[in-house]
């Protein structure tokens, strides 16, 4: 299975696909959200972080703060990790988005990395190496 194919909405249900627990490490370091733990934690993880994100798609800090009254949007802050300073509605509102395109620009970091290391073992592998062909003819 291609982890790189898979949605948001996929990662909600993400106990019913038979990953193992370094692909589901994978899936949080793509995500851009923290990757220690058991596999178990990591699922969990993926779900609440899966569901967030999608919530907070299309979402702007002053749409949240109407939204929504101070200790809901505390409630999710404490969820996914994104709980601090400043505690007003609005703070927290813009926290929750912070986190949101913090977590995006982490996995597309991470991404944009992989796929460099990927391109460089290619080459590498391509290339004709001289030391080879030493003493063969």
């Amino acid at each position: 299975m291609n982890i790189l194919k898979l949605t948001h909405e996929d990662l909600v249900e993400c106990e019913r696909l038979d990953l193992t627990g370094k692909q589901f490490k994978a899936l949080c370091i793509l995500m851009g959200i923290p990757y220690s733990g058991v596999k178990q934690e990591l699922v969990e993880r993926l779900k609440v972080c899966s569901q967030m994100r999608i919530y907070l798609r299309d979402k702007t800090p002053e749409q949240l703060a109407t939204m929504h009254k101070k200790p809901e949007i505390a409630e999710m802050s404490k969820s996914v990790g994104a709980f601090g300073y400043p505690y007003s509605r609005i703070g927290l509102a813009y926290r929750l988005i912070w986190w949101r395109d913090n977590c995006r620009r982490k996995g597309q970091q991470a991404l944009g990395e992989a796929r460099e290391c990927v391109r460089k073992q290619r080459a590498e592998r391509r290339r004709v190496r001289p030391e080879l062909w030493e003493g063969t003819l």
